[in-house]
């Protein structure tokens, strides 16, 4: 029984033992212990000391902090610290990036001013500078003295390198300060000396800040200065300068920059804007611009000799509505039967001019008549353009009348006329020949031609000479003459052509009905010459067949022979 007892403590033992095994081991995989082996950096030490965990910053002294302040900013602590000892140590990217391997590396500085140690440990880096040389925060101060003189080297050679003045003013107006390019511009405008005084001489006299005027910093101002001829070796060789000015707690400082260019380009765009306006003032389109809120922003003379507004009325710079408003009580537009749908189509000729061009026609009561046109412009801008066109329209309405008046003669006539131009289009016919042919002008005009025409006659027709004449008139213009001949129609009446060349090389052809459809014709025809191709005086040519009967075909033709050599 002694011995059960003995068995079963050992089994509890045993069991105990391995459970507290177990929760250690979970414990250890759940919750990994901390890495840090390092005791926290003392706050009030002098040493220059980082600690990384991968490339997060874990700790650092507040030498160490002063360090990192040095390195350029925007960047993270790793980067940040090899940056800022980049210049002391120029592998020290390659060395960190092997410290997994060797566990502790030593760099001594470039300079031979100090070495820094690093070493990993479980996961940790950490890094210790060491200046060489006694004294309390020996380390420090040569560090941050290093940092400071690099880029204080760097921003001077930034600065004197620009090309543009750079200058400090205290508050009483003295120059403190300078760069390069304003050193070399002060002793180039004073060749006899050869040294500069302190302070430094003032290039700008009349700057606006110094004659009284406080203009707001940070606004551009125009500068000018005189520069002697033989001043050529000069970085920045412009003589107008554009500068800005920045408040200091002491004074301000200036930037300016080179503004030759500029000045020169508004010299040319106000020489450009003279001339488009003389070139405006003698057009006699009245011409109106509106800017993007719709508001007047240029016109010309022409435009209050057409509108009959006031010069000092569109000087107010009216908006588009008041001027049109203007306009209508001016009754120099036509005047709108509804006042509230004139409004709407005023938006509407505003939404298409700004879109694209819009051309109105205005008849106005006096009797003149004026052109609109709308056309948008760059930025939102629109302008209008107003023409008298009363001369053009009345021209257009007596040239008008006049064609009216040549047709109603020719359709008096009581002969079929067609006219054809020099490319054989029909352009003229007369009412006689649309009932002859029963043809309409408003589908044969343009499109119908010469061929069309005799193809469309000799199917109505007895095959008769003219046609050939007439295809031999659709060739290269030459000299011809006036033929003559008998065409039969199928009804059997009988009519008497005529092909007669016009001025321009327009060719007229006539058909007059025949009172005697049994007279005998002869078809009188112009035959070139076979040797040089002149044209021979009208040569008759008989035709036989049976003339008697309607409708009766031709036999026999005896056209001209041509003449022998």
């Amino acid at each position: 029984m002694q011995e059960l007892d003995v068995a079963l403590a050992v089994m509890v033992i045993a069991s105990a033992l391995f459970c507290a095994v177990a929760a250690l081991l979970l414990m250890s995989w759940l919750a990994p212990p901390r890495r840090i082996s390092w005791t926290p950096f003392d706050a009030t030490g002098q040493s220059v000391a980082f600690l990384f965990e991968d490339e997060a910053l874990v700790d650092a002294t507040p030498a160490a902090h002063r360090v990192l302040e040095t390195g350029p900013e925007r960047m993270t602590a790793w980067p940040r610290l090899q940056a800022a000892l980049g210049s002391r140590f120029p592998d020290i990217g390659e060395h960190l990036s092997t410290l997994g391997e060797q566990q502790r590396i030593e760099l001594e500085a470039e300079d031979g001013s100090g070495c820094l140690r690093a070493e990993w440990r479980a996961g940790l880096t950490r890094i210790e500078l060491d200046e060489a040389g006694p004294g309390e925060g020996g380390a420090l101060e040569g560090l941050g003295l290093a940092a400071l003189n690099e880029e204080l080297a760097e921003l001077r050679g930034t600065v004197d390198g620009a090309p543009l003045l750079v200058w400090k003013e205290d508050a009483a107006g003295a120059v403190r300060w300078a760069n390069s390019a304003y050193v070399e511009r002060a002793l180039a405008a004073d060749p006899k000396s050869e040294t500069l005084s302190w302070p430094l001489p003032q290039l700008f006299k009349d700057a606006p800040w110094r004659n009284g005027k406080r203009p707001k910093a940070g606004l551009p101002e125009k500068l000018s200065l005189t520069m002697p001829a033989d001043a050529d070796h000069l970085t920045v060789r412009d003589t107008h300068f554009i500068a800005y000015r920045r408040e200091l707690a002491e004074g301000h400082m200036v930037f300016a920059l080179p503004g030759d260019n500029l000045v020169r380009a508004e010299a040319q765009l106000h020489e450009f804007v003279q001339t488009l306006t003389k070139t405006f003032a003698h057009l006699p389109i009245g011409l109106a611009v509106f800017d993007k809120d719709r508001r007047l922003a240029t016109f010309n003379p022409a435009l209050t000799d057409l509108t009959k507004l006031q010069p000092l009325f569109l000087s107010r710079r009216p908006s588009l509505f008041d001027f049109l408003d203007q306009l209508r009580e001016a009754r120099r537009m036509p005047e709108p039967k509804d006042y509230r749908d004139w409004r709407r189509k005023i938006s509407e000729l505003e939404h298409a001019s700004a879109h694209g061009t819009h051309i109105e026609t205005w008849a106005l009561p006096d009797g003149t008549t004026l052109r609109v046109t709308g056309r948008p412009h760059p930025d939102g801008a629109l302008a209008f353009l107003i023409q008298d066109i009363t001369s053009e329209v009345s021209l257009t309405r007596r040239f008008r009348s006049e064609l009216e008046l040549g047709q109603a003669v020719v359709d008096s006539l009581d002969e079929a006329i067609a006219v054809f131009s020099a490319s054989r289009d029909l352009v003229l016919c007369n009412q006689a020949y649309e009932a002859l042919w029963e043809t309409s002008s408003d589908t044969l005009i343009g499109p119908m031609t010469l061929q069309d025409a005799a193809e469309h006659w000799q199917k109505t027709s007895q095959p008769t000479p003219l046609w050939s004449v007439l295809r031999e008139a659709t060739r290269p213009p030459g000299e011809r003459k006036t033929w003559r001949g008998e065409v039969w129609r199928k009804d059997g009446r009988a009519l008497a052509a005529r092909v007669v060349p016009l001025e321009g090389n327009a060719l007229l052809v006539g058909f007059t009905k025949m009172s005697d459809a049994r007279s005998a014709g002869r078809l009188h025809v112009s035959a070139p010459d076979a040797a040089d191709g002149a044209l021979r005086s009208e040569t008759p040519a008989r035709v036989n067949g049976s003339a008697g009967a309607p409708g009766a075909p031709a036999e026999h033709v005896e056209a001209p022979k041509p003449a022998r050599r």
